[in-house]
């Protein structure tokens, strides 16, 4: 590991690695591809529901998080989505969330927003930002965020895909 103390020392790194010949990708979907081919076994991903010792995890590999972003780009752009769009996602913590911040962001741009915002919130959100497309979770019990998104998304005309 490199480390520096001063000045001298961060003009001298950047002598040895000059920008941009130092930087691993140009894209995020070329970093990504890189590392699926240098680890394609390793494990990139895991999300457990719960965080006990013996619970089940959700793992995905580098191929497997490489093919997934691949689908979900792909999924995007078939929807519209360019390089100067905006995909909204309203999600928990899940591996769904990774390939949709991912995928979003090889598509176009990827526009986070917290599934605890209020309606009113989330729908400014979606009009200040452009979004033309929302991911969310289907209705289920104990939470109100497929609610609160179809809430939100009526008072959102630039929307055009809930998904």
């Amino acid at each position: 590991m490199t480390r520096f103390a001063n000045l001298a020392d961060v003009k001298a790194i950047e002598q040895e690695l000059p920008w941009p010949e130092s930087q691993p990708a140009t894209t995020l979907y070329e970093l990504l591809t890189n590392t699926k081919n240098k680890f394609p076994n390793h494990n990139a991903v895991s999300y457990q529901l719960f965080s006990g010792e013996g619970d089940k995890a959700e793992t995905l590999t580098w191929s497997q998080l490489h093919g997934k972003v691949t689908q979900t780009a792909n999924l995007f752009r078939s929807l519209g989505i360019t390089e100067t769009d905006s995909v909204a996602y309203v999600l928990p913590n899940c591996n769904e969330t990774v390939l949709t911040l991912l995928g979003g962001c090889v598509a176009g741009i990827a526009n986070p927003i917290n599934p605890l915002l209020e309606p009113e919130q989330i729908s400014a959100i979606l009009r200040e930002t452009g979004a033309k497309a929302v991911v969310t979770v289907k209705a289920f019990p104990k939470t109100d965020v497929a609610q609160k998104v179809a809430e939100a998304v009526g008072h959102a005309p630039n929307v055009k895909h809930v998904i």
